[in-house]
């Protein structure tokens, strides 16, 4: 069965599978296809704000520019719900994880 997981590294940065807690096959199918989500927790939470002030602004303006703001609120609050942001993924920058974590395609047993 094929699965996809973040290894704990050793000192001298290679996976360390004797802390593993369950069982894997030491085969590695490479890297995982593309992240699934790139923003950490706490611009998570402060996109969600944003949003919702962007959101409530732009409403209460009732005008073209209010549609804009709103417009952003809801970008904000899809990258707060989603975790992901497309500038970060072109950028190549993921704050959801530590430096150094790489997600791999694992095979488990059984």
């Amino acid at each position: 069965m094929q699965d996809t997981m973040t290894f704990p590294l050793t000192r001298q940065g290679v996976r360390n599978l004797d802390q593993m807690d369950r069982r894997i096959l030491p085969v590695s199918g490479g890297p995982s296809p593309r992240p699934r989500v790139n923003v950490g927790p706490a611009e998570r939470w402060l996109s969600a704000t944003g949003a919702g002030m962007l959101t409530l602004l732009g409403l209460r303006r009732a005008d073209l520019l209010g549609l804009g703001l709103a417009l952003a609120g809801g970008a904000l609050l899809y990258r707060a719900i989603s975790g992901q942001c497309q500038l970060y993924t072109a950028l190549g920058i993921n704050t959801a994880r530590r430096p150094g974590a790489r997600e791999e395609i694992v095979y488990r047993t059984g």
